[in-house]
């Protein structure tokens, strides 16, 4: 979350993570689907345990925007761009369109994009950063489920007279 509770919007350059975490290593199979699925394995700790609403951003193939909720949940969102536009090209249109841009942090290594969406008052995160996140997000979920069920050899007991 942002100050005061306001919550963060973090919009990922999809292949451009991908690449960055290592993600893109042989081009057989489903590698495209696989890819997809990973990034949102990874992102959806950060969006379960900050809070945080995600997007992530991919280079499409139809006429339009077309947007996915892979969780059935809007605050998690896999878009892919219309192929008249690159994946690149509609998150600086979303930074520039929203209201609060300083709510918005981008995950990508991209410099053109980088420099689109910081002039537009949105800030980056780098991959690295961005892995960082999501390995504290799971250190925030272990030790949430940790407290939440905490010494339980002493809260279950046989209760039956034998």
């Amino acid at each position: 979350m942002g100050k005061a509770g306001e919550q963060i919007h973090l919009i990922v350059d999809g292949f451009n993570v991908a690449h960055a975490w290592g993600l893109v290593k042989k081009r057989s199979g489903d590698w495209i689907n696989e890819i997809v699925r990973t990034l949102q394995e990874e992102l959806k700790e950060i969006h379960d345990e900050k809070g945080w609403r995600v997007t992530i951003a991919m280079d499409g193939k139809g006429r339009e925007i077309d947007r996915l909720h892979p969780f059935g949940d809007d605050s998690f969102e896999l878009l892919y761009s219309p192929s008249s536009l690159t994946a690149d090209a509609v998150i600086e249109q979303m930074v520039s369109g929203d209201a609060r841009p300083e709510l918005i942090r981008v995950g990508t290594e991209d410099r053109a994009v980088l420099h689109s969406i910081e002039a537009g008052g949105a800030e980056a995160i780098s991959p690295a950063a961005l892995k960082d996140e999501v390995l504290a997000a799971r250190r925030m979920k272990r030790s949430r489920i940790k407290n939440s069920f905490g010494d339980s050899k002493n809260t279950f007991t046989n209760r039956i007279p034998l």
